[in-house]
């Protein structure tokens, strides 16, 4: 059953001498000033749950006597469903902690080696640390319940789980008005925790962008500092977050903050995932440029020139994102497998050579890196569009030679993303089939996901089968946000068609969040 008792997530070397271990990571201070290395940690998980089956049997006359809590939370006891497999329980379990244990195998994805970058793999061990704030517990279980109400199809969760939201707001909103702890750690990732609960229940009507945060998070980012980059743990918290405005500033056309090549200096970023944030800096810089020249008038004169500047900006900034992925490693490598005849009948839509990867992390972060290209190369159509608009000739025929070139690479870009879905979702006969951290894979789908249905000349066929997609993560997964790509599809796609260089309201605020691994 759940842990009974606070395990202590101190290293093996401190827990053995039973002294206060800084918790550090990769290795703790104090073995490392005493010359001794440190031989690590536990596992984060185990840290959290552990089989005290034995200490419950002892304790379940005690328990019986107690009020476990409100009515509410008592009815929500007979939906809790149980492993057939698993021995019996001598008491039940409590709902919170069901939910959060299965929130962690739902949306935390762990790398698969230290070069890569996983998602929300620090999340076990800031929850279980002693002295968190209270907001982190409340928004953890809001989460984690809208989870589990959505992934058991169990509607009696979700008042609970808004309850435990608004308790989540209410202490995180008091948090923020002091000073010291809207530095915490803790703030950040109830901030992030709540847009997740967000995302999972989503409820506003079509048009509504996703990030309600998006203005917090930026401020907190800038109120934290150097702070932030002490420790393993805060960088990862600081990419979680920093990716996500890094879409919602490309989505909005707003430019980087001024402290990004300070934050990015920082960060160091070495892996290849920490790169491609880098390299998104100056696709976001140019997209908020580009937005800027579309705002001057007709007849100022200086517009044509901006224009044809940005052009060749811009296509100098594709020639660097085309060379992200070099030099190969062999865990970046992804190929191509035939689908079997004899797999059953064909599904209409359905790649004809679906990719495999080495594991989730480098499956989404090049679907991150495809949906940036997507959206940069549609701005430099509209560059195009802009300059035709006006029945000027770009230099050199540049836009003319271009035009072709680009949309034929948007249209393959995309296809590259449908082709990563069925080993995503585990549809494949070859390659990983197994349920953990589905509802991630799901999650960060849903930004390349938006971008890749949308693209003109797709085809009927594949545009069905990657509605499909979007269904299944809000039927199967239980990501209600989903549900708004379908809802919307039709009117982006006439727009797009209307214009290729179209940026409408609709269009730009169904934003979907590729919360990616960075």
């Amino acid at each position: 059953m759940v842990n009974t008792g606070r395990a202590s997530p101190a290293c093996f070397a401190c827990l053995k001498k039973r002294v206060k271990c800084d918790e550090e990571r990769p290795h703790c201070r104090r073995c490392t000033k005493t010359g001794r290395p440190c031989p690590g940690y536990r596992d984060q998980a185990s840290l959290i749950f552990r089989n005290q089956n034995g200490y419950a049997e002892e304790k379940v006359k005690a328990r019986e006597a107690l009020v476990v809590g409100a009515r509410e939370d008592h009815s929500l006891q007979e939906i809790v469903v149980f492993n057939a497999n698993a021995l019996p329980r001598p008491c039940s379990m409590n709902i919170d902690d069901l939910a959060i244990q299965r929130f962690f195998n739902d949306f935390v994805v762990a790398p698969n080696s230290p070069n890569l970058l996983g998602y929300l793999d620090f999340l076990p061990s800031m929850a279980s640390r002693s002295g968190k704030l209270r907001c982190l517990d409340e928004a953890l279980a809001s989460a984690a319940l809208a989870n589990q109400c959505k992934g058991l199809k169990e509607p009696r969760l979700l008042p609970v789980a808004r309850r435990r939201y608004g308790q989540a707001l209410t202490a995180v909103n008091e948090a923020l008005r002091d000073p010291e702890l809207m530095r915490n750690d803790d703030v950040l990732l109830v901030i992030v925790l709540l847009g997740i609960f967000e995302v999972i229940v989503h409820d506003k009507p079509p048009g509504d962008g996703f990030d309600a945060h998006f203005r917090g998070k930026l401020a907190l980012l800038k109120e934290r500092g150097e702070e932030q980059f002490k420790t393993e743990a805060k960088r990862q918290l600081f990419r979680v977050v920093f990716t996500q405005l890094q879409v919602g500033l490309l989505l909005r056309r707003e430019p980087p903050p001024p402290e990004t090549h300070a934050w990015l200096a920082a960060l160091r970023p070495t892996r290849r995932a920490q790169r491609l944030q880098a390299q998104l800096v100056d696709v976001i810089q140019f997209a908020a440029d580009m937005e800027a020249v579309r705002a001057l008038p007709d007849d100022d004169a200086g517009k044509i020139y901006r224009l044809r500047e940005l052009l060749g900006q811009g296509t100098d900034i594709d020639l660097r994102l085309q060379g992200w992925w070099l030099p190969i490693t062999p865990e970046w490598e992804f190929h191509e497998v035939s689908v079997l005849a004899d797999t059953g009948p064909p599904i209409v839509g359905f790649p004809s050579m679906p990719h495999v990867y080495s594991c989730i992390n480098v499956a989404t972060t090049w679907n991150h890196y495809r949906a940036v290209r997507i959206r940069h190369l549609e701005v430099l159509l509209e560059i195009i569009a802009e300059i035709d608009r006006r029945n000027l000739a770009s230099p050199s025929n540049v836009a003319s030679f271009q035009r072709p070139i680009w949309q034929h690479e948007i249209l393959n870009l995309s296809n590259d993303i449908c082709n990563s879905i069925p080993y995503l979702f585990g549809e494949l006969q070859s390659g990983e089939v197994n349920q953990q951290s589905m509802s991630a894979r799901g999650y960060l789908s849903l930004w390349p996901l938006r971008i890749a249905i949308t693209v003109n000349g797709i085809g009927v066929p594949k545009r069905k089968w990657l509605a499909e997609k979007a269904r299944y993560i809000g039927d199967v997964l239980g990501i209600s946000l989903s549900f708004q790509l379908v809802a919307v599809l039709p009117q982006i796609i006439k727009q797009k068609k209307q214009f290729s260089g179209f940026r409408g309201k609709l269009a730009e605020q169904t934003n979907f969040p590729n919360f990616g691994l960075s």
